[in-house]
């Protein structure tokens, strides 16, 4: 059995190398720990990157200053952006996202602690593919991030405090 765990971890290592890359745009480093917690409970191995602010996530995506080698910095296939940020919000990043057409179908979750309907409709109406609570919803954050590499539409549990979009279809992609 325990050889059996050795080839799995060594297969999961083979394909983490082909997986996209999943931008965390959090300033909490406690909440980025804790989702990359969540992440390897839930065998989610995807390369992950961080920025701490709204300014650098713009130059991440861009590929400029730091961010410019695309080896050490690749584009993601997904985003997960806090609302609160220092420098820009984001709101301004999804605008900055939305308004750059190489970005027009990359998925961009919205990952924050404020849950209003307000905060929900202005963040789908200004371009996030999807809207989740901060740990209220871990596991509808897993489900949505392995779907959505997959290419599926998304439904949310009828108990889920998340909210999207159905655009992690393959027409988004």
């Amino acid at each position: 059995m325990i050889e059996n765990e050795h080839l799995l971890r060594i297969e999961d290592m083979r394909i983490h190398q082909h997986l996209p890359t999943i931008l965390i745009v959090e300033d909490a480093q406690e909440h980025v720990e804790l989702l990359e917690a969540r992440f390897a409970e839930a065998r989610l191995f995807n390369p992950i990157q961080t920025v701490p602010n709204g300014k650098l996530a713009t130059e991440y995506l861009a590929g400029v200053g730091v961010f410019a080698d695309r080896e050490k910095y690749p584009l993601p296939g997904i985003v997960l952006l806090d609302l609160v940020l220092p420098l820009m919000d984001g709101f301004e990043v999804l605008t900055w996202i939305r308004a750059h057409p190489q970005f027009a179908k990359l998925p961009v979750i919205v990952l924050t602690a404020h849950h209003s309907d307000r905060l929900i409709e202005r963040a789908l109406n200004t371009g996030a593919d999807g809207y989740l609570v901060k740990g209220v919803d871990t596991a509808g954050l897993i489900a949505l991030l392995k779907n959505a590499f997959l290419g599926w539409a998304l439904v949310p549990r009828a108990d889920s405090k998340a909210f999207h979009r159905p655009l992690l279809t393959n027409a988004r992609r």
